[in-house]
């Protein structure tokens, strides 16, 4: 009889805000690397966890995924998440989305990321601007990182293991105005039990 071990994919998170991804750093207990880099990265102790704090903005995701990639030695069989939080046209304050469909003003060809397929989590279509929008009646979810996070991750590994998740944070009815740090904190403490559970799928 052959004894294997069957050991746990390795995760790479691409997260703008620290308040974002604070809830995540505690759960999985990263650490901030020692050595300096050019984006605050953290990992755990069996390194099967990495997480970089991008900043805001499509130029910033981007090059964040890109040395993340690299300083953090991922496999083409690396799975890579990005979370955070998003306006919205629909939906509920609160509530927690798989992103299916990217589209970005720069560009008028969408991009289609493949999500689970058991997911328990509703869809929504994702659209990535370089400014704030106030006007939310034409799209379903806003951001400001996604569709560069894709891009580039979807140049290191297989669309199957790259996950976007958004939770609701402003729309129609909830000022962009009235979001604070702990607010964003609270976010994505509340999904985090639904944030594992996509997560131990990549895993």
């Amino acid at each position: 009889m052959n004894n294997f071990k069957i050991t746990k994919n390795s995760i790479r998170w691409v997260i703008a805000l620290k308040e974002e991804a604070q809830v995540i750093l505690d759960h999985y207990k990263l650490k901030l690397v020692n050595k300096k880099t050019l984006y605050p990265i953290y990992k755990n102790e069996e390194e099967s966890h990495w997480l970089i704090i991008c900043g805001i903005g499509q130029n910033n995701a981007a090059a964040s995924t890109a040395y993340l990639y690299v300083y953090s030695n991922a496999s083409k069989y690396t799975s890579w998440i990005n979370i955070g939080i998003a306006g919205a046209g629909k939906g509920n304050y609160g509530d927690l989305y798989l992103v299916d469909k990217i589209t970005n003003y720069r560009r008028k060809k969408s991009t289609y990321p493949t999500t689970l397929p058991k997911a328990n989590l509703p869809k929504m279509q994702l659209f990535t601007s370089d400014i704030p929008i106030s006007d939310y009646s034409t799209y379903e979810l806003i951001d400001m990182e996604g569709s560069a996070f894709f891009d580039i991750a979807s140049k290191l590994t297989s669309k199957e293991f790259i996950c976007l998740m958004k939770v609701i944070s402003d729309g129609p009815k909830i000022d962009i105005k009235e979001i604070t740090k702990l607010k964003i904190i609270n976010l994505i403490k509340v999904n985090l039990f639904r944030i594992i559970d996509v997560v131990s799928y990549y895993e």
